[in-house]
This record gives C-alpha cells, sequence and structure tokens, in this order.
C-alpha cells in the first residue's frame, strides 16, 4: 500500500521558482549583486557550501519552517473507483521533477494498480521564510538594496502564485525582521527575515487497505447450576446484545 501527499503550490520550492523569477527582474545585477535565491536558511547552507564568502553573499534563502492543520474540507474523506481521469492524474503528477515531490515514482506507479482508492483532505497553513544576507565591507549597504528589492516584489510574487494556483492564499505575515547581525561564521552577516503564510488544501491518496475482520466472532456464556437462558438480540446501531431470562 502506498500514500501519495499533494500540495496544490509546493511551500519551499514553489517560493524559490516564483521569487527567482522576479528577483531578476529587480536590477540588483546590475549593481553588481546577483542576489542567488536558494533552498534554506543562508547561515546554515554556507556551512555546508564550499564556496567563499565573497562567492556565496549576498544570497536569498527559502525556509519552510512550520505546516499547521487548520480544518478538515467536506466530509475530510471520500472513496471511489480507480478509473482512467484519475490514472491520467497520477502520470500528470509523475512527470513533474522528481525535485517538487516527495513521493516517487514506484509509489505513483503502485496507486495506478489500486483497485480502490480512499482520499482525505484538509486544510493547511505554511509558513516560510525568506532570509536575505549580506557580508563584506558594504554588507549593510548592500543589505538595504536587497531589502527593498525583496520585499518590493512580494506584492507582485502572491499575486501570481494566487492567479496560477486557484484555491492557493499568499500573503505576507507581517512579522519583519531588519538589520540582522551575526558572527556565526566567523565572519560578519547582516541580514532580514521576511514570513509569508501559504494557505491551501493538501491531500492524501491511497491504495484501500484490507481490513481484518474480527478476532472474535462469537462466544457463549455458561453458569454453573443456574436456570436462567440467554438469548441474542440486536440491539441500539446494530450491536448485539445478551439478554437474560430465569425459567425458576
Amino acid at each position: 500500500m502506498s500514500y501519495l501527499v499533494l500540495y496544490k503550490f509546493p511551500p519551499e520550492t514553489g517560493i524559490v521558482k516564483f521569487l527567482s523569477e522576479n528577483v531578476k527582474l529587480t536590477g540588483l545585477r546590475e549593481r553588481g549583486l546577483p542576489a542567488n535565491v536558494i533552498h534554506g536558511h543562508p547561515l546554515f547552507v554556507h556551512g555546508f557550501n564550499n564556496d567563499t564568502p565573497d562567492k556565496f553573499f549576498p544570497v536569498v534563502g527559502v525556509e519552510w519552517v512550520t505546516d499547521n492543520r487548520t480544518e478538515s474540507i467536506g466530509q475530510n474523506f471520500r472513496e471511489f473507483q480507480n478509473n482512467d481521469d484519475f490514472r491520467i492524474f497520477l502520470q500528470e503528477y509523475k512527470n513533474t521533477p522528481s525535485s517538487d515531490r516527495t513521493s516517487s515514482n514506484e509509489q505513483i506507479d503502485s496507486l495506478t494498480k489500486a483497485e480502490r482508492i480512499q482520499q482525505f483532505i484538509h486544510n493547511t497553513e505554511s509558513e516560510v521564510i525568506i532570509a536575505g544576507w549580506t557580508n563584506g565591507g558594504h554588507g549593510r549597504a548592500s543589505l538595504r538594496w536587497l531589502y527593498e528589492a525583496v520585499d518590493g516584489i512580494l506584492d507582485g510574487v502572491c499575486h501570481d502564485i494566487m492567479k496560477t494556483f486557484t484555491g492557493v492564499k499568499v500573503e505576507v505575515n507581517g512579522n519583519i525582521q531588519m538589520n540582522i547581525e551575526s558572527e556565526q561564521l566567523g565572519f560578519q552577516t547582516w541580514g532580514f527575515e521576511v514570513s509569508l503564510k501559504i494557505i491551501q488544501p493538501r491531500l492524501t491518496y491511497r491504495a484501500k487497505p484490507v481490513y481484518p475482520e474480527n478476532f472474535i466472532g462469537g462466544f457463549d456464556v455458561h453458569l454453573r447450576n443456574s436456570k436462567t437462558v440467554f438469548e441474542w438480540s440486536n440491539g441500539l446501531w446494530g450491536f448485539s446484545e445478551i439478554q437474560g431470562s430465569s425459567t425458576r
């Protein structure tokens, strides 16, 4: 049995893509600020990167930090017979880059062959942090330009995502931190952090499992030296009841 977990808009990967496309249009590169957009927080990513600080910074990192369920949608559950439409949907999902999805090709193929499918759906509220960091003698000035450019394009980024992915809501969370200083890497760095909130449905599909039968199908009651007679009957909600009457 395989599970398939789907976000309509992948929180971290999606923000990286849309932000990268829009940062190119800000003119930062003409100022000598490449402002590459990467996965993860820059201060942590640099620790695993072989680039020198001057080559790595300035950089904008995108980190998915929390994911909270907010509510179930409808009855939250439905079951249906596998069909051609669902198989086509699975094949289209399989064609997306593997870096954009959790499920492997083998999991998707397993669902394609299943007879009956179960679906669960609920809303999630994800928090994604956009962190811009600079270093060097012009680090603070570079940080100002980086912040103005990134924060300035966020309205357009959020708008584009919501127009592209119906049912997805993206907004700036209002929790903005500026002029953060750190020597965590052994040299001076400056940064800012902006929080985005993404609200969207999350779906989980799985092949219908085979449920085990009850281990106890029934039992007999014997009372020594008793004249009470026990009989089965269907009680409230269809559960079996044992009723007794005395023969004395």
